[in-house]
């Protein structure tokens, strides 16, 4: 990875860099996993339950199914963008519920003038139904809209960073442990003889 991140300007290899150069990470070990899901996205269902505490206080109304219905065109044009190598940018933007809003602020933020209107995406749209939520939908998005959600029960403060720690530290251990992650970390450290698991 510090070899690919020499050679290829990529801001996600960037991300995963920093993971590495940053002190509080030394003596760890960085897992990096990619597939076909979003694995917070497949998660989540199960953080929600687990939480407690103030969290448990803001986050007892939200309805996951509300959650997945408001992102569900943002969720679409990030496939379509994906699938078909449109090039935007998303990460210069805001989180913005309406579509045409949030498409255009992209689009602005994107260095090289993607030539695709949000009619290309509707007609992905139509022709991929009945995807499910949890797969199609960003964990990153799902994550932000349940933070406004629980910020939006209180007007107190209630820092983003702190709370999505809290959230990805709720997901249960024994559902861990059922998962093919977690078999395929294992496996790893009996063939090269070395822990990197906190849990057994």
């Amino acid at each position: 990875m510090r070899e690919a991140s020499e050679e290829v300007i990529d801001a996600k290899v960037a991300d995963v860099k920093s993971l590495f150069d940053t002190h509080v990470n030394d003596g760890k070990v960085i897992v990096v996993v990619e597939g076909p899901d979003d694995m917070e996205g497949m998660i989540v269902a199960e953080c929600l339950p687990e939480l407690r505490g103030d969290d448990a206080v803001r986050c007892q109304g939200i309805n996951l199914t509300d959650i997945y219905a408001e992102l569900e065109d943002i969720s679409y044009l990030k496939w379509f963008n994906h699938a078909n190598h449109c090039g935007i940018n998303f990460s210069e933007s805001s989180l913005d519920l309406d579509i045409d809003v949030y498409f255009n602020a992209c689009v602005a933020n994107t260095n090289n003038v993607v030539s695709v209107t949000l009619e290309d995406m509707f007609t992905f749209k139509m022709a991929h139904p009945g995807v499910s939520e949890k797969e199609l939908c960003n964990g990153h998005d799902i994550f932000e809209r349940i933070y406004v959600r629980a910020k939006a029960a209180n007007l107190a403060n209630y820092a983003k960073k702190p709370f999505f720690r809290r959230l990805r530290r709720a997901y249960p251990r024994d559902k861990f442990v059922n998962t093919n992650l977690f078999q395929s970390i294992k496996n790893w450290e009996a063939t090269n003889n070395h822990t990197i698991l906190a849990v057994a």
